[in-house]
């Protein structure tokens, strides 16, 4: 669960961003004064008034004033925008440096085993999760046997060398996957994506599907559907769908399955 961490780490960094967004707009504005203008509308006709200090009472102001009159708004929201961004900035702060998610799973973790195995805990282990997840996806599920078979470092026979290149990637970053599973979509209808792997520190399912005869244009015809019906089943490229390719003139590049891995799945 560190991922929830590395969530508050990067809004703890946009907030900071914003503060000095922020101290660089309230510096343009120091020689504003530091007042609190009323307002009166009416439907989309708006009116406002400057408090004189003396007497309480409301100042009209005219709309000659109102390079002036918006300079002191402007300043008052700058001044709540910097008071909120340094509140949550000491907040997120506080919680980075002393709250922990984990004290959550670590309550289940210290439980004895008996008490634990009547325990149906609120946030699963990360090895629970992974192994709940592998038994919900099992893998090999397509009928039709490849017609090259190379295994890989996991056991699974695959229908190729590239195949088998990502199996052992996915294998030795100790990414959970399972390779051709039975996929059903709407209708119905029954696909074998080569591959579904487990962001675990996300716990987000990623579809992996390596098209590797690109020269063929049947083969291409042949899947393009393949990504529309993904598309409206929710399966989207760039989101939970992963591509590799290649053909006759270009072979798979090691490196985009690194990227792919990197990006999508740790």
């Amino acid at each position: 669960m560190d991922d929830n961490k590395r969530e508050l780490e990067k809004q703890l960094m946009l907030l900071k961003r914003l503060k000095k967004l922020s101290d660089e707009h309230l510096k343009k504005l120091k020689n504003v004064p530091d007042e609190c203008i009323r307002t009166s509308s009416r439907g989309s006709f708006h009116q406002y008034y400057r408090i004189d200090p003396d007497s309480g009472n409301m100042i009209y102001l005219r709309r000659n004033n109102l390079n002036e009159i918006r300079q002191i708004i402007q300043k008052e929201y700058e001044l709540k925008v910097s008071r909120e961004i340094n509140d949550l900035i000491g907040r997120f702060e506080k919680f980075i440096k002393n709250g922990n998610i984990n004290s959550i799973m670590n309550i289940y973790e210290n439980t004895c085993n008996a008490k634990k195995a009547l325990i149906t805990p609120i946030i699963s282990s990360d090895e629970d999760y992974i192994n709940n997840w592998l038994a919900s996806h099992p893998g090999c599920q397509n009928p039709y046997p490849p017609k090259k078979p190379h295994e890989t470092m996991n056991g699974e026979i695959v229908k190729s060398k590239s195949e088998q290149l990502i199996a052992n990637t996915l294998f030795c970053r100790k990414i959970p996957y399972a390779y051709e599973p039975r996929l059903i979509l709407d209708n119905n209808t029954v696909r074998y994506p080569d591959f579904v792997t487990l962001n675990v520190r996300t716990r987000k399912t990623v579809y992996w599907e390596h098209f590797g005869r690109l020269s063929d244009a049947a083969y291409c015809a042949d899947n393009f559907p393949k990504l529309m019906l993904y598309e409206q089943n929710g399966i989207i490229l760039g989101d939970n769908l992963v591509i590799t390719m290649e053909s006759d003139e270009e072979v798979l590049d090691i490196h985009s399955v690194y990227r792919n891995i990197e990006k999508y799945l740790m």
